[in-house]
């Protein structure tokens, strides 16, 4: 003997499923694109460029290339970022923040990857402030 369902059951279990897949589908997206420790970048880069961006005046990307160079002294292999400029006073502050690619191409900021180096006017490096 072979058992229907009504109209308004098999309605109901399609929707079931149609959501069910949906939910799946959308956890093992998100579990497959970021790990525990990994911070999606949508916003964290607004308003940060690379180094040599239109974005930057010509004073401002010779800040930049000082505070990378001084920042490189400091670590043993080079990596991407991101850069801000600002000025205070007679000085400038170039906030650098370092990402990486994930397998599908998205910037991804490393916990405590950013730093901040203080210039004068004349390009001079006058502090260096670690991420944490």
């Amino acid at each position: 003997m072979v058992k229907t369902f009504s109209t308004k059951t098999s309605s109901f279990i399609l929707k079931c499923l149609i959501v069910s897949f949906g939910v799946i589908a959308t956890i093992s997206t998100q579990a497959s694109v970021f790990e525990s420790s990994e911070v999606p970048a949508k916003n964290v880069f607004a308003n940060m460029y690379p180094a040599d961006s239109r974005h930057f005046s010509e004073k401002e990307k010779l800040l930049i290339a000082k505070a990378e160079k001084y920042i490189n002294s400091k670590t043993t292999q080079k990596k991407d970022a991101l850069f801000r400029v600002n000025k205070d006073g007679k000085n400038y502050y170039v906030f650098a923040e370092f990402y990486r690619l994930d397998k599908n191409g998205q910037k991804i900021m490393w916990p405590g990857g950013h730093c901040t180096v203080k210039l004068n006017e004349k390009f001079k490096v006058i502090d260096f402030f670690p991420g944490e």
